[in-house]
């Protein structure tokens, strides 16, 4: 009797798998070399001027993109390496969420959806918001 329990719930599990959907995957879209200028006072980036980043995600399916790139920083011989978020809300409005390594996140809630420019805080890693930057889609 116990091998034909053990029979019966194997064969639940088999069939309750068998009657689940199947996912369907879509393809997704990047789009590359995405350009902002950036201006702040933030201590460390005062000497950067350009967001460029990449954005990928399956436009279809979803208005949330994987976006990943640099802040270009001339006058400081270098760049900061960026990754984050961005989706656009109900209202049409632009969101994204970057950090910047470890040490600082840049936070752009409600940004125009059609010139997906404006004003963002800029936190550190304790959460504390430190200064703010403006961006510009160029």
């Amino acid at each position: 009797m116990r091998r034909f329990s053990k029979l019966l719930i194997a064969l639940a599990a088999v069939l309750g798998a068998a009657a689940a959907p199947a996912q369907t995957l879509v393809s997704t879209s990047t789009y590359a070399d995405l350009l902002w200028s950036f201006s702040t006072t933030q201590n460390g980036f005062t000497g950067c001027s350009q967001l460029q980043l990449d954005a990928t995600g399956a436009i279809s399916r979803s208005d949330n993109y994987a976006m990943y790139g640099q802040l270009s920083c001339p006058s400081l011989g270098g760049t900061y390496g960026v990754d984050g978020s961005a989706y656009f809300n109900a209202a049409g409005n632009f969101n994204m969420t970057l950090d910047f390594g470890v040490a600082y996140k840049l936070v752009c809630n409600n940004l125009n959806g059609g010139t997906l420019s404006g004003s963002c805080i800029i936190y550190n890693g304790s959460g504390t918001q430190t200064g703010t930057a403006f961006i510009s889609f160029l």
